[in-house]
């Protein structure tokens, strides 16, 4: 299964990790992968053009895997787009800042 907190860093509370709406864009994500995965050696990497390398993961949303001579592996991806935040509708109290930062309730 993806970390989609290594895509999107810890940018989000943890509530975010546990919700209905991480549990989908985890699926979504794993069925891009799924679709654009392409693995290659590093020798048949260093052959080909690294502009039109690069151009092709971000316009097809390709994950390229490539596998190093000690065995070990390194990926390639697409930034993966956010969905924009909802709008909350909503007023925040006078000195509610003063109330956090101040100790008082």
């Amino acid at each position: 299964m993806v970390d989609a907190r290594k895509i999107v860093g810890n940018t989000l509370p943890d509530s975010y990790f546990n919700s209905e709406e991480y549990v989908i864009f985890v699926k979504e994500l794993e069925e891009v992968k799924m679709a654009n995965t392409q693995t290659v050696t590093l020798d048949e990497l260093l052959k080909q053009n690294v502009r039109d390398l690069i151009q092709s993961i971000a316009d097809d949303q390709l994950f390229l895997t490539i596998k190093l001579p000690n065995g070990e592996e390194v990926v390639l991806s697409p930034k993966v787009p956010l969905k924009p935040l909802k709008v909350l509708h909503g007023s925040v109290p006078d000195g509610w800042k003063d109330a956090i930062y101040n100790g008082s309730r």
